[in-house]
C-alpha cells in the first residue's frame, strides 16, 4: 500500500471531522454569502503555518504572496528549535522532511577569541529531558517553506503567488473585507472573511492598515550574513559544530547546514554603511581574518545580506478579527535563532483558539461576548511571550555585540565561570522547551489550587508544557493527547463516572527522563490535568470532580462545551 495515499485519506478523513465539528455556522453562512474562515496575508514560515493548521482544523483559507514565486536561494531562518517540532507533530510529513534535510548541532562551541578559550557544549551531554526532540535542527528557510507548503498542496490549498494585500475595513463584527490586487494584471479583489492574519513581516501593511504601531528600536548594530562553502584547503576549515566567535570586533557565527554548507554571519565593522557594502568574497574573508585570525577560503553561495538589528514589539497583537504573527507583531535580532520558531508558535495558537471560538458559535450563535474571550487570549497569551522574548534578546545581544573592552573583559570572565554550571541546559533552554505561559496572561490558564490544610504536587504546573511522561507500557503521553480539542488527564485519580469525551487514565512508568526532574511521590500523586491540544498546561486539580468544576465556572458554559 502506498503510504502517501493512506496518509492523504487520512488527512481527508480527519478534515471532514473537523468540518463536521466547526462547520455549521460556516457552512449556512458560505450558502448566503460567500466568505471563508481564514484569509493569510504572507506566505513565509508563519503564514504556511497558519494556513496548514486551518486546513487541518477544517477551516476555509486562502493565502496570498505579492512575490511571484517562492525564492529558492533565500536562507534567513535556519534554526528550528524542539519546541516547534513537537507543535508541527499533527504534520508527520513535515517532521520527516525536517528529520532528513536538517542538519543536526552536535556541539556548541563558544570561542572567546582574546582569552584563547573555548567552551564546549556536546549535544550528547544535553539534558534535553523528555523530548521527541533532542536536537537543535539546522535548515536553511526556504526548505522549510517547501516541506510547510508541500503539506498544504497535499491538504489541497495552495500559495497564491502575485497578489498584494491593499487595504481592509471591518464593517460589521463578524467579518473582513480585504482588497487585494493581482499585480500582474491590476485586478482588484475583494476578499470577505470572518479573520484575517497579518504575517506579511516586519514592514507589515496589514499592521498599518489596522493603525497598530511597531516602535523599532535600533542598535546600531549591522549583521552580514552568507551561506559559503569552506574550501578543503583552508587551514581553518575544522570548526566542529556551531561555532561562535566572540572578538574585539563583535561577534562571528558558523552554523553548518548539510551539504558541506556553512550559515555565516558577522557583526559588520563599525563604520561601514549598509548601502555602500559589497557583500563579495573578499569582503567576508577579509572581516573574518581581522576578527578572529583565521584564515578561510570562502565559496559564496547564492544568497547574501547586510542588516541593522532592531528591536520592537507590537502595541497589540489585533484590531477586531483581524490578527498579527511573526514579525509583524515582533521583531528583533537572529541572537537565539528565536525568530521564526515564534512566529510559527504564534500562527498554530491563533488558529487553534479560532477554531475553538467558530466551535462555540457553531453551538451557540448568540455566544459573541465568549467567542471574543477566546479570540482576546491569543493577544494576550502570544502579546506577554512577544514582550519578554523581544527584552531577552535585546539583552543577550547587547551583551554579545558590545564593543567595550571592559564590558567585553567581565562578559568572558563571567562566562567562564557561569557557563560551566548550566551547560547542560542550554540547548533546551534555546530549544524554547522550558518557556511558560502565566495565568495572570490569560483566563483560560488556571491558578493551581491552593489549600491551608496540605500541599500538593503537581508533574507540572498551569501555562507550562505537558512533561512527555513515558508510560507504564513504554509509550509517550503526547501521543494520546488530542491535538484538536483539550484532553482530560487522570493520574492515580478515578475518571469521572459519566462519559467524557478525550479523557484518558494513564499511569506513568517509574523512571522519567523529564528536566526538572519529577519525583516519584509527585508520580504518585492523585492529579487532573486539562492540556491544551498546543500542550500547554490549562488547570490541575487533585481530583477530576474539582477540576471540571473549577474549569466549567472560570471558562463559563458556552466555552467549557467547545474544548
Amino acid at each position: 500500500i502506498d503510504i502517501n495515499i493512506v496518509r492523504r485519506f487520512q488527512r481527508a478523513k480527519h478534515s471532514i471531522d473537523n468540518h463536521l465539528l466547526l462547520g455549521k455556522i460556516s457552512i449556512n453562512a458560505m450558502s448566503s454569502k460567500p466568505r471563508i474562515d481564514l484569509l493569510v496575508i504572507g506566505s513565509g514560515p508563519v503564514g504556511l503555518s497558519a494556513a496548514i493548521e486551518a486546513q487541518r482544523l477544517g477551516l476555509s483559507c486562502r493565502i496570498i504572496e505579492r512575490k511571484d514565486k517562492r525564492r529558492s536561494n533565500d536562507s534567513r531562518a535556519v534554526i528550528i528549535h524542539p519546541r516547534v517540532l513537537e507543535l508541527l507533530e499533527a504534520h508527520p510529513r513535515i517532521i520527516q522532511d525536517i528529520d532528513e534535510r536538517a542538519g543536526k548541532i552536535s556541539h556548541l562551541n563558544i570561542e572567546l577569541v582574546t582569552e584563547n578559550t573555548t567552551i564546549s557544549i556536546a549535544r550528547e551531554e544535553q539534558r534535553f529531558g523528555d523530548t521527541d526532540y533532542a536536537s537543535l535542527c539546522a535548515l536553511p528557510q526556504y526548505l522549510t517553506e517547501k516541506s510547510l507548503e508541500d503539506e498544504l498542496n497535499e491538504g489541497g490549498g495552495k500559495v497564491e503567488y502575485g497578489i498584494a494585500f491593499e487595504s481592509l475595513a471591518q464593517l460589521t463584527e463578524d467579518e473582513v473585507t480585504a482588497t487585494v490586487v493581482q499585480l500582474a494584471s491590476g485586478e482588484k479583489e475583494d476578499i470577505t472573511a470572518k479573520y484575517v492574519m497579518g504575517a506579511d513581516g516586519g514592514r507589515s501593511s496589514v499592521r498599518d492598515c489596522v493603525g497598530i504601531n511597531l516602535d523599532r528600536h535600533s542598535s546600531s548594530v549591522l549583521f552580514a550574513l552568507s551561506d559559503v562553502k569552506i574550501a578543503e584547503n583552508s587551514p581553518d576549515k575544522k570548526l566542529p559544530g556551531f561555532h561562535i566567535m566572540l572578538t574585539e570586533g563583535g561577534p562571528c557565527a558558523m552554523i553548518p547546514l548539510l551539504d558541506g554548507t556553512i550559515r555565516f554571519f558577522m557583526q559588520a565593522h563599525e563604520g561601514i554603511l549598509r548601502d555602500d557594502v559589497t557583500l563579495d568574497k573578499e569582503f567576508f574573508e577579509k572581516h573574518l581574518r581581522e576578527m578572529t585570525g583565521k584564515q578561510f577560503t570562502l565559496e559564496l553561495g547564492e544568497w547574501q545580506t547586510i542588516f541593522e538589528v532592531t528591536h520592537g514589539v507590537s502595541d497589540a497583537y489585533r484590531n477586531g478579527r483581524v490578527f498579527l504573527a511573526g514579525d509583524a507583531a515582533h521583531v528583533h535580532s537572529p541572537i537565539g535563532g528565536q525568530g521564526m520558531n515564534y512566529g510559527i508558535w504564534d500562527a498554530i495558537t491563533l488558529v487553534s483558539k479560532i477554531a475553538w471560538a467558530e466551535r462555540v458559535l457553531a453551538d451557540h450563535p448568540e455566544a459573541k461576548d465568549a467567542a471574543e474571550e477566546i479570540l482576546a487570549s491569543y493577544a494576550e497569551e502570544r502579546h506577554s511571550m512577544g514582550r519578554e522574548l523581544v527584552s531577552k534578546v535585546k539583552l543577550a545581544t547587547s551583551i554579545v555585540t558590545t564593543r567595550n573592552s571592559y564590558l567585553q573583559k567581565f562578559r568572558n570572565a563571567l562566562m567562564q565561570t557561569v557557563v560551566p554550571f548550566v551547560d547542560k541546559d542550554m540547548m533546551r533552554t534555546a530549544g524554547q522547551l522550558d518557556l511558560a505561559y502565566k495565568p495572570s496572561y490569560s483566563r483560560f490558564i488556571l491558578p493551581a489550587p491552593t489549600y491551608w490544610f496540605s500541599s500538593k504536587s503537581y508533574i507540572c504546573q498551569p501555562g507550562q508544557r505537558l512533561p512527555n511522561l513515558v508510560l507504564e507500557d513504554g509509550s509517550k503521553l503526547y501521543k494520546q493527547i488530542d491535538r484538536v480539542r483539550h484532553t482530560w488527564i487522570c493520574i492515580n485519580v478515578m475518571e469521572p463516572t459519566d462519559a467524557v469525551e478525550r479523557c484518558i487514565r494513564v499511569t506513568p512508568a517509574k523512571e522519567q527522563t523529564s528536566v526538572p526532574a519529577i519525583s516519584k511521590e509527585t508520580l504518585a500523586s492523585p492529579q487532573a490535568i486539562l492540556v491544551r491540544p498546543d500542550l500547554f498546561v490549562a488547570a490541575v486539580d487533585d481530583s477530576f470532580e474539582k477540576l471540571e468544576s473549577a474549569v466549567k465556572s472560570i471558562f463559563g458554559e458556552q466555552c467549557f462545551g467547545a474544548i
